[in-house]
């Protein structure tokens, strides 16, 4: 009996295993994703905002200033993203600025 009790057990355990590896895992990844860029388009919102009211450049020399400015902070807070990604960022941020 302890035999197949033992057996049993772990086929539970392989089962949950599995189960866990396959769909687990990978929503836990795209919900750490989906966080990690809310939070870098809300410290786009903000760097956006800033650079609107308090920097006299224009759109192009603000925009550097910003990419900048973020890229920084994300590499302090060990956050990486595309330059594709973070381009994006901004410009959303700037049009919603605008609306």
């Amino acid at each position: 009996m302890d035999d197949m009790t033992l057996t049993i057990l772990k086929l539970v355990i392989t089962t949950i295993l599995i189960v866990f590896s396959r769909y687990i895992i990978p929503y836990l990844k795209i919900k750490m994703e989906d966080t990690k860029i809310a939070y870098v388009a809300g410290i786009a919102n903000d760097a956006v905002r800033a650079a609107e009211q308090t920097i006299k450049l224009d759109g192009a020399e603000k925009k550097a200033l910003v990419t900048k400015m973020l890229h920084n902070i994300l590499i302090q807070k060990n956050i990486s993203i595309s330059d594709e990604q973070l381009d994006s960022l901004i410009e959303s941020a700037v049009l919603a600025l605008k609306q």
